[in-house]
C-alpha cells in the first residue's frame, strides 16, 4: 500500500488529502482534482481528506485560483 499526505485546497481553504495507491500517481504539484463523495477523518487531532472505495478523486480541467496555491507538495509516508 503507498500512502502520500497533499496539501489541496481552492479560494476556501485547505486541508491534508491522504493518498492511497492509485490516488498517490494523479497527486501532482498544480495539479486540479476534483473530489466527489470524500469524508473528513480525525488523526492525531487534525482533520484528514480521505475518499475510499465508494468515492472518487479525478484529474480536472486546469482551474484559475487567484488567492491559493491549489497544491503544493505530497508527503510520502512509508508503511510501517
Amino acid at each position: 500500500m503507498r500512502i502520500a499526505e497533499c496539501l489541496v485546497g481552492d479560494e476556501t481553504g485547505m486541508i491534508i488529502f491522504t493518498a492511497r495507491n492509485e490516488q498517490v500517481d494523479l497527486m501532482k504539484e498544480g495539479t486540479t482534482v476534483t473530489f466527489r463523495n470524500a469524508k473528513i477523518d480525525m488523526f492525531k487531532g487534525s482533520m484528514r481528506l480521505a475518499v475510499d472505495k465508494w468515492d472518487r478523486v479525478e484529474v480536472a480541467e486546469p482551474a484559475n485560483f487567484t488567492n491559493i496555491l491549489m497544491m503544493q507538495k505530497c508527503f510520502f509516508a512509508p508503511m510501517i
